[in-house]
C-alpha cells in the first residue's frame, strides 16, 4: 500500500513539475474615467496608460439619442492613480488603433463623427511641449483594427474599412515603418477569414495574434426588427471562435486553437512574453441548431480567458471582471491589468469605471 502511494506521489510530481500554476486575478475598482465612454483607444507607455478619444450618447429634446465622439486624450499615472489631460486629438475619434513606439503614441484610423477616417497622428511624450503630428494616410479609412509595433514598424490588421463609400470587413495586413515615413503604408498580406470584424488582437514577441471576432449575418436572412434591437438576446452579429497568428519574420499565418467560447468586440493584452489575457466582449450563449427558432443567443461577457502561447491552450479564469463590457480599453503594466470604460449594456450605455486586476 505504501509503495502504491509512493508511486502515485512521484507520478503526480513528475507530471506537474513543469506545470505553471493557474493564474488568479484580484479585480478592484480604479479611478473613474473623466468621462464615461466606449470605443476608446488605449495603450501603456512606461508606467502610464494613455486613452485616446471614445464615444458616448446624449439625449436630445426629440427623445432620439445622439452619439458624441470625443477628442480628449487622458493619461493615468499608475504610481499615483491620477488622471491628467494631454493635448486634444486633432479630430473627434472613436474605435482607433492606438500603439506605442518607445515614448511615441501612434493613433491609426478610427471613426470620426460616424464616418471612418484614414488619418494617423503621433505624439512624442518625451517632449514637454509635444503636439500631435500628422502621419501617412491609410490606404482606406479603417476602424477597430488590431495590431502593434515591432522594431519601429507598425502593423495594422483586419477591422472595418470603407471602399467606394461602403463599409466592409478589412481584408489585409498593412505596415508602416516609422523610421521612413515617406514609404507610406505597405501591403503585407491578406488576413484569414476576411469576412470577420471586431476581433481582439495584439503583438507579442515577433508574432501578431488575432482572436475570434464577429460577422454580420447575410442580409438576405430576415430578422424581426423587435429582435434586432436586443443584440444580447437574438444576435445581429455572430461571434466567432477561429483564431490565428502571423509570424512576422517568416511572413506566414498559422491556425491557433479556436476560442473555447466564440466571442468578439472584446479586448486583449499581453501580460508577459507568453500569455495573453482576453477580456469581455459579446459571447455566444447558445448555437442556433439548439434552438427552435434557429437564431443564436449571445451575452455581454465579463469572462477572462488566458491564452498560453507556448502551449496553444486557453484557460477560463475563475476571477472574472467585476463588470461585463465590450469595446473597452485594455493594457498591462508590470503585473497589473487595466480594463477601461466600454459599453456596459445592450442599448447605448457606457461606463466610466476602471477595473484593475492584480495578477496573483
Amino acid at each position: 500500500m505504501r509503495m502504491a502511494i509512493a508511486f502515485w506521489t512521484v507520478f503526480v510530481a513528475v507530471c506537474f513539475a513543469d506545470a505553471e500554476p493557474s493564474l488568479r486575478i484580484d479585480w478592484t475598482w480604479g479611478p473613474v474615467l473623466p468621462t464615461a465612454q466606449t470605443a476608446l483607444g488605449t495603450v501603456a507607455i512606461g508606467r502610464d496608460i494613455i486613452v485616446v478619444g471614445g464615444a458616448y450618447w446624449v439625449d436630445r429634446p426629440d427623445d432620439v439619442s445622439a452619439k458624441i465622439w470625443s477628442n480628449k486624450v487622458w493619461k493615468l499615472k499608475s504610481d499615483t492613480m491620477q488622471w491628467s489631460s494631454l493635448p486634444n486629438y486633432p479630430i473627434p475619434l472613436g474605435l482607433p488603433l492606438v500603439v506605442a513606439d518607445g515614448k511615441t503614441v501612434w493613433v491609426i484610423g478610427g471613426s470620426s463623427d460616424n464616418k471612418m477616417t484614414a488619418e494617423t497622428y503621433s505624439l512624442d511624450l518625451s517632449l514637454s511641449d509635444s503636439e500631435w503630428q500628422p502621419g501617412p494616410l491609410l490606404p482606406t479609412p479603417r476602424l477597430a483594427a488590431n495590431g502593434g509595433v515591432l522594431n519601429g514598424v507598425i502593423y495594422v490588421a483586419a477591422g472595418t474599412e470603407e471602399r467606394e463609400r461602403k463599409s466592409q470587413p478589412a481584408m489585409d495586413l498593412i505596415c508602416l515603418d516609422t523610421r521612413d515615413l515617406k514609404q507610406g503604408w505597405q501591403h503585407v498580406t491578406d488576413v484569414p477569414e476576411p469576412n470577420v470584424e471586431w476581433r481582439s488582437g495584439t503583438i507579442v514577441g515577433e508574432t501578431l495574434y488575432l482572436f475570434g471576432g464577429l460577422i454580420t449575418p447575410d442580409p438576405a436572412i430576415e430578422i424581426p426588427e423587435e429582435m434586432v434591437r436586443v443584440w444580447h438576446n437574438v444576435a445581429t452579429f455572430i461571434p466567432q471562435s477561429e483564431s490565428y497568428a502571423f509570424e512576422i519574420p517568416s511572413g506566414r499565418w498559422k491556425n491557433l486553437r479556436p476560442l473555447p467560447t466564440a466571442m468578439g468586440s472584446g479586448n486583449c493584452t499581453a501580460i508577459d512574453d507568453h500569455r495573453i489575457l482576453i477580456t469581455g466582449g459579446i459571447a455566444l450563449a447558445i448555437p442556433k441548431d439548439r434552438l427552435p427558432d434557429h437564431k443564436i443567443r449571445t451575452y455581454l461577457s465579463n469572462e477572462c480567458l488566458l491564452y498560453d502561447i507556448k502551449k496553444d491552450q486557453y484557460e477560463k479564469l475563475t476571477s472574472s471582471l467585476r463588470k461585463g463590457v465590450l469595446d473597452h480599453g485594455s493594457a498591462t503594466i508590470d503585473s497589473t491589468v487595466y480594463v477601461i470604460g466600454g459599453e456596459d449594456s445592450q442599448w447605448k450605455t457606457r461606463t466610466d469605471l476602471v477595473q484593475i486586476g492584480r495578477l496573483q
